[in-house]
């Protein structure tokens, strides 16, 4: 459990807008993991499982932006249940009493994407992956979406 005093989180969230924590190094590398393992199985991705992201990084810049367009929508790129709900549990372990609240989760996932990609269902919690190619302009400017406004 994580020691911090409520008062300092929230003077960090009203001050600066978030609050760093300190993250168990497990959630992140079962996290990488799966990426690592997730895109050498589409099928525009030429390249061998990896161990790192320096050994595929080459490989995903050369994707064309069709084949990644279509495959890499935000609805394929949800964490399966077990890794985003070991994530969630951690949070909610560590700060459910900083905050004083009964329940922490995630958005549900948009109807749209239920549609898109069959695979996920009302049981996934809204945990997804960026997919971002260098030199590609895969990162839009920063910005506000319109469900967190």
């Amino acid at each position: 459990m994580i020691e911090r005093d409520a008062s300092v989180l929230n003077l960090s969230l009203q001050e600066e807008g978030y609050a760093a924590m300190p993250f168990p190094n497990m959630i992140p590398a079962k996290l990488k993991n799966y990426v690592l393992e997730f895109l050498p199985k589409l099928k525009f991705v030429n390249c061998p499982p990896s161990t790192n992201f320096p050994t595929i990084t080459p490989e995903i810049s050369r994707v064309d932006d069709a084949p990644a367009y279509n495959s890499m929508q935000h609805a394929f790129r949800y964490f399966p249940p077990q890794f985003a709900n070991s994530v969630v549990d951690w949070i909610t372990e560590n700060f459910i009493d900083v905050f004083d609240a009964e329940q922490i989760g995630t958005h549900p996932i948009s109807p749209v994407h239920v549609r898109r990609n069959p695979e996920l269902g009302a049981h996934f919690p809204s945990f997804y992956f960026r997919f971002v190619r260098p030199i590609k302009g895969d990162i839009a400017h920063a910005h506000v979406d319109k469900h967190h406004r």
